[in-house]
């Protein structure tokens, strides 16, 4: 079991500038407002107590070797396990902050640094805390200077994964996160949830059940853009996913309906992975779920697809959007002449069918995807506007003045202008009269992106 420190201070914090929107996402507070010097320490320090570590009570002062969490001067006793599994651990807790601006190091930046440090090492019983505690760390919902975080490591086994999760959880209480209802996220006290990453997910707070409202402030956390916003991005973005196209072969010659398939994987994991032809999206598969990551992605191209060549592109995405690109090009029947050998509305050029690039700006009139730079035409009857998605629940964006959302589904919308036919009223609702033509089509649009140039 991890533990945190109380939220004694969640009021307070609340105060210094943590969202107070009862129904959205906590927000960072302004960097330098809440802690001492201009911009929070981008050093974190992963202490394995060599010959042990002596700590003593008072504020929290890594450079002093302070904290409040213990009551009297305290020895930790070195960590237990191999160099390589301590290895191990520097590693994976790497590849955790790794989106982020921020050096992890196991070297002593000395006391003239501002750092965060991270004990790895020792038990709960020398800090007079319960056996059942794997980890702790003060927790004031707003990031600080110089904390000491506890990782228990000694209790958790040569388990490097495990003691992992634990230093990302403990030393992001430091930055001002909370625990999260997420399994995949080191905020978690959730287990068994395979390799944990902070997550780009609007998550519940709580730890073995979800709170109504985070400890401090807001409906929902998300830990990936808290650090981001915190920390900066890391200038070296995270490499996109290991990705093959397995079939069909480039150069190869493919019939109706052929089929596509792609291995992808990533330790974060697979966000979703989008299937191009000659451009234009035509299908996005997400990411499988843990214990299924190695199995294949399967995409099957629509029987109607004119003939000709055909460059099919995959693109590859982690959880926080890096990606890869894969692409083969493929030949269909005869490679096109014309854009009458095409479907209605495309153009031919070195024997390729493909949609012109679109001009239609939100709201204007269309008749087909392909016409509109979002790449969604949503239709009443014979009415057609270029649309956007949009989300009937206010945790998410709205549509821009002058539109509303109609809703497709009970997650999921097109924005309609308010002023066309099948209106609702303002801001985004959740579907109250939306026109069926509008909702089917708009459903079967949200596959039939066109990728974004540039």
């Amino acid at each position: 079991m991890v533990v945190g420190v109380l939220l004694a201070h969640a009021a307070a914090a609340r105060a210094e500038g943590v969202s107070e929107d009862p129904h959205g996402v906590r927000q960072p507070p302004v960097i330098g407002v809440d802690i001492a010097s201009d911009e929070v320490s981008r050093v974190l320090y992963l202490n394995r107590c060599t010959g042990g570590c002596t700590i003593s009570p008072g504020n929290d002062n890594a450079r002093a070797q302070t904290s409040s969490i213990v009551q009297q001067t305290s020895r930790v006793s070195p960590f237990a396990w191999s160099d390589d599994t301590w290895n191990q651990v520097v590693q994976c807790v790497k590849e955790v902050y790794a989106p982020y601006a921020v050096q992890v190091t196991d070297v002593d930046p000395g006391d003239m640094v501002l750092h965060h440090e991270a004990i790895v090492a020792g038990d709960p019983d020398e800090l007079g805390l319960p056996p059942s505690v794997g980890g702790i760390a003060p927790s004031q919902c707003v990031p600080r200077n110089n904390v000491i975080s506890f990782t228990f490591a000694n209790t958790w086994g040569a388990n490097a994964r495990a003691i992992c999760s634990v230093v990302g959880q403990e030393s992001a209480h430091s930055y001002g996160l909370e625990h999260a209802f997420n399994c995949a996220d080191p905020m978690t006290y959730l287990r068994a949830c395979g390799r944990q990453f902070f997550r780009d997910v609007d998550a519940e707070c709580g730890e073995y059940s979800p709170r109504e409202l985070c400890q401090c402030g807001g409906a929902r956390q998300n830990s990936h853009r808290w650090l981001r916003s915190v920390l900066g991005a890391n200038p070296v973005p995270v490499p996109g996913p290991d990705t093959s196209i397995d079939g069909p072969a480039d150069g190869a010659t493919v019939d109706d309906g052929f089929s596509v398939s792609v291995t992808a994987t990533h330790m974060r994991g697979i966000g979703h992975v989008d299937f191009y032809l000659n451009g234009t999206l035509y299908g996005s598969i997400p990411g499988h779920d843990v214990g299924k990551e190695s199995l294949p992605y399967r995409f099957t191209a629509p029987a109607d697809l004119a003939d000709g060549v055909v460059d099919v592109e995959v693109h590859a995405f982690t959880d926080i959007e890096t990606e890869t690109v894969k692409t083969v090009t493929v030949t269909k029947g005869n490679p096109c002449a014309s854009a009458t050998d095409c479907t209605d509305g495309q153009e031919c050029n070195d024997g390729r069918c493909y949609w012109p690039p679109p001009t239609g700006e939100l709201g204007d009139a269309c008749a087909s995807d392909g016409e509109c730079i979002s790449g969604l035409c949503a239709k009443n009857g014979s009415e057609g506007h270029c649309s956007q998605t949009c989300f009937p629940t206010p945790l998410e964006e709205t549509c821009p003045d002058g539109f509303h959302c109609e809703s497709v589904s009970a997650t999921s919308g097109a924005c309609w202008p308010a002023s066309a036919n099948g209106g609702g009223g303002g801001g985004c609702q959740s579907g109250s009269g939306a026109p069926a033509a509008l909702v089917l089509l708009a459903a079967l649009a949200l596959l039939r992106r066109r990728r974004a140039v540039g």
